[in-house]
C-alpha cells in the first residue's frame, strides 16, 4: 500500500510506521524540521516530506491509507493556535492533498473526551465533522479511532503515568486533583496492536467509530494510591493541590463494540501499570 502518515514522528506514530515500513510504501508528513528522533535508524526505508513542500514533492499518485497521529495537547505552554494547527490545520490540509492524489481510506486518532472539553477536543470534534462532509461527495473509507488514556515505560517523560511512576520511585512529593473523575486507561502494546488490527482489517462501511481502551475505568485517586502501594514508595500524596478543571469527564471505553471489531486488550488497567513500574523500576536502578 502507498500509505501517508502525519504524527509518524511522535510517540505512537512512530511505532506504528516501524511496523509498516517495510512491506509499504509509507510517507511521513511532518511540520517544518519536525523532530526524527524516533526514526533516525529507518529513514533510508522512508519517505519523508515537510507539510509546506506537499505541492511540488508528494510522492504518490494514489493513496492507499492515510493515517493521522497528529496530536497536541493544550498544557506544557503550548498555545491555542499550535493545538489547533496540530490536531485540526495540519491533517486536514493533508487529507485534502491525499484527497486530490485518490485516496481510498483514512484512519484517524480522535479521543473518548467530550467534544467541549478544551481546544484538543474541539479540535479533534471539528476534523471529524470534516471529514464526515467531504464523504458525502468522496468516496473514501473513514475509521475514528476514539483512543482512551494510554501509557508506556517509553512515553515522553511529560506525560501523566511515566511522570508520576518515576516520582513515586524516588519518594518525591505528588501533587494531583481530588480525583474522583474515573478514566480508561490502555497500556500502549494494546494501542499499537489494535491499530494495526484495524489498519489490516478494512471494514466495508464509509464511516466506522471505533473504541479503543481496557473497557474499565479507574478514578485518578484510586490510580495514584495503587501505584503508589506496587511502587512502596513513601511519597506524600497531596490530593486536591491542583485545581480540577471544569467539566472534567469520567470516560471508558465500550468493550462490547471492540469486540464487534475484532478488537481485544491484554492488559487491565492494573495489569499494564505494574508492566511499566516493573520496567521503569529496572531502567532506574
Amino acid at each position: 500500500m502507498n500509505i501517508v502518515v502525519i504524527g509518524g514522528t511522535g510517540y505512537l506514530g512512530a511505532k506504528i510506521v516501524r511496523l509498516l515500513y517495510r512491506t509499504h510504501d509509507v510517507c511521513v508528513v511532518r511540520r517544518e524540521n519536525g523532530n526524527l528522533s524516533r526514526l533516525k535508524d529507518i529513514l533510508s526505508g522512508l519517505c519523508v516530506l515537510d507539510i509546506d513542500d506537499m505541492a511540488d514533492k508528494f510522492p504518490f499518485d494514489r493513496v492507499d491509507l492515510l493515517l493521522n497521529f497528529s496530536c497536541a495537547y493544550p498544557r506544557d505552554g503550548k498555545s491555542d493556535a499550535e493545538v489547533f494547527e496540530a490536531n485540526l490545520h495540519n491533517p486536514l490540509k493533508v487529507f485534502l492533498k491525499c484527497l486530490s492524489a485518490g485516496l481510498h481510506r483514512v484512519i484517524t486518532i480522535g479521543t473518548g473526551l467530550p467534544d467541549n472539553l478544551n481546544t484538543y477536543t474541539i479540535a479533534k470534534a471539528k476534523l471529524l465533522d470534516i471529514l464526515k462532509w467531504y464523504q458525502e461527495t468522496a468516496d473514501f473509507k473513514f475509521v475514528n479511532i476514539l483512543l482512551e488514556n494510554f501509557y508506556g515505560a517509553d512515553e515522553p517523560a511529560n506525560r501523566f503515568i511515566g511522570s508520576l511512576i518515576r516520582d513515586l520511585l524516588k519518594n518525591k512529593d505528588v501533587y494531583c486533583t481530588i480525583g474522583d473523575q474515573r478514566r480508561d486507561f490502555v497500556h500502549i502494546d494494546d494501542v499499537i496492536t489494535s491499530v494495526m488490527t484495524i489498519i489490516k482489517a478494512d471494514y466495508p462501511k464509509p464511516f466506522t467509530e471505533i473504541p479503543l481502551g481496557t473497557g474499565e475505568n479507574i478514578s485518578i485517586k484510586d490510580l495514584v494510591l495503587y501505584l503508589k502501594d506496587i511502587t512502596h514508595s513513601s511519597s506524600v500524596i497531596h490530593f486536591g493541590a491542583v485545581p480540577k478543571r471544569a467539566l472534567e469527564p469520567s470516560t471508558i471505553a465500550d468493550r462490547d463494540k471492540m469486540k464487534i471489531y475484532g478488537i481485544q486488550t491484554r492488559f487491565s488497567i492494573k495489569s499494564g501499570l505494574e508492566d511499566v513500574v516493573s520496567k521503569l523500576k529496572g531502567a532506574m536502578e
